[in-house]
C-alpha cells in the first residue's frame, strides 16, 4: 500500500484519464463526473482496477459510482488510505 495524499491521487487520475482521452484532445476536469467525461461502466471499472494496482490496495469497485468525480474519488480514497495506514500502525 502506498502512502499518498488525496492530491496525489487526483493528479494520478487526471494523468491517467488524460492519457486515455489524448486522441480526443480532452483534458478532464476534476469536478466533472466520469459519466460526463464519456467513461462508460467498463472504463470506470478499468480505472478502479488501475488505481488499485497503482496504490497496491484493494478498493470497492463501486467507489467510482459513489464518488463520481476525480476530486470526490481522490478525497475518499485518500481518506481510506489514511484509515488503513493508521490501523496498520496500531495493529502492525
Amino acid at each position: 500500500m502506498k502512502a499518498v495524499k488525496a492530491e496525489q491521487i487526483a493528479d494520478w487520475l487526471q494523468t491517467h484519464l488524460s492519457d486515455q482521452f489524448k486522441r480526443y484532445a480532452i483534458q478532464p476536469a476534476n469536478d466533472i463526473s466520469f459519466d460526463a467525461l464519456g467513461l462508460d461502466s467498463v472504463g470506470q471499472v478499468t480505472l478502479m482496477s488501475d488505481l488499485e494496482e497503482w496504490l497496491e490496495l484493494e478498493l470497492e469497485p463501486t467507489l467510482i459510482y459513489d464518488y463520481p468525480t476525480i476530486t470526490a474519488l481522490a478525497d475518499k480514497v485518500g481518506e481510506l488510505l489514511t484509515e488503513d495506514i493508521a490501523e496498520e500502525a496500531v495493529h502492525g
